[in-house]
């Protein structure tokens, strides 16, 4: 799936909050070194972590109360998530009035019914006493998921200013980084982070596995999924493998005369496994409706999701079949490799 963003080569550092206003001087240090390509503070991430919630009012109309997430962020931040802006420009420090700017997604202009953003503004509760202020929309992003793709897509917004409740102090410094080897730029981190804050313990992770951790159930359904298939596979086998030598001593004579007529070794074993051929592909037809229909269920669960190919049905039905070939090809060589003259002998 198409995230918006790109999560690889992304480390975050932890408990930012701690600098107050040398975090930004920690941010221009690291940027320094080549290994650093870009870097942002703040508390919102696309994965899982802080979030807040509050009301706008479209145009400052009050009557289109619209509810959607608010990000504060920093003038790196789209930037260093490499998230496409589809319309304006992201927000700037460079502009003295983007302290009272935002930049939404493209989910809060379905939400509200426009059609573009630019020459709208959203008036925001910027207290709790109730007191407003107008920001105006300067970009509007592309699409991106922040939350499980069992989700859809939630209006949001990001500013550079102070919105009620949500401060201008990041809990994360993220840095993009480029770097064939990651454990140097941990190294680094860590030493930087040892100059600035000995006292305090150093912390990071990767955005990749933060979001690898969003679908940890489905990772783990796959995983049993896997050994019950393993396993399904192994025990079908062995009957298959058990039925393939009943066949094969209960036909016995009857392979030996077909060889005394003239049936060369590829007629008697397509004959020995025509039966188990048949089973296969009654059990194929039976299984294809229940699995598509449990599996239809379990992605109907997504709010973004595929649609099950009949090819995966084919490919299925064929590597079963070539299993089962497999399985019973020993007593089919077997038998019709066996002298006709003991076949005859057989009671």
């Amino acid at each position: 799936k198409k995230l918006g963003f790109e999560k690889e080569n992304l480390i975050l550092l932890h408990n930012m909050h701690l600098f107050d206003e040398k975090a930004n001087v920690l941010k221009q240090e690291l940027l320094n070194y080549p290994e650093i390509i870009s870097g942002s503070i703040s508390s919102f991430l696309p994965v899982p972590s802080s979030s807040n919630n509050s009301v706008v009012f479209p145009d400052g109309d009050r009557n289109a109360m619209v509810s959607m997430f608010q990000w504060t962020v920093d003038e790196d931040y789209i930037d260093t998530y490499k998230m496409k802006l589809v319309e304006g420009r992201a927000l700037s420090r460079e502009y003295g009035t983007d302290s009272l700017a935002v930049v939404v997604n493209q989910a809060m202009l379905r939400q509200i019914g426009w059609t573009e953003g630019l020459g709208h503004f959203l008036e925001l509760y910027v207290n709790e006493q109730g007191e407003t202020a107008k920001y105006k929309i300067v970009g509007v992003l592309e699409d991106f998921h922040y939350q499980s793709v069992k989700e859809n897509i939630s209006p949001m917004l990001m500013s550079l200013g102070r919105l009620m409740g949500v401060g201008n102090r990041g809990y994360y410094l993220t840095l993009r980084y480029e770097s064939d080897n990651t454990q140097e730029v941990i190294n680094l981190l860590e030493k930087k982070w040892k100059e600035f804050a000995p006292n305090h313990p150093f912390e990071y992770s990767f955005v990749n596995e933060r979001f690898n951790d969003i679908y940890f159930q489905e990772q783990r359904i796959g995983k049993i999924m896997r050994i019950f298939t393993a396993l399904a596979i192994i025990i079908a086998s062995l009957g298959l493998f058990g039925l393939a030598a009943f066949i094969a001593e209960k036909r016995t004579k009857e392979i030996g005369i077909r060889k005394v007529n003239g049936a060369n070794l590829g007629s008697i074993f397509m004959l020995f496994t025509s039966d188990i051929a048949k089973l296969v592909l009654i059990s194929f037809v039976l299984a294809v409706p229940f699995t598509w229909y449990i599996m239809d269920q379990w992605l109907n669960n997504f709010s973004y999701r595929i649609d099950i190919h009949w090819a995966v049905f084919v490919l299925s039905g064929l590597f079963s079949f070539m299993i089962a070939l497999l399985t019973i090809s020993y007593h089919a060589y077997i038998a019709a490799t066996k002298n006709p003259v003991d076949a005859l002998k057989y009671e």
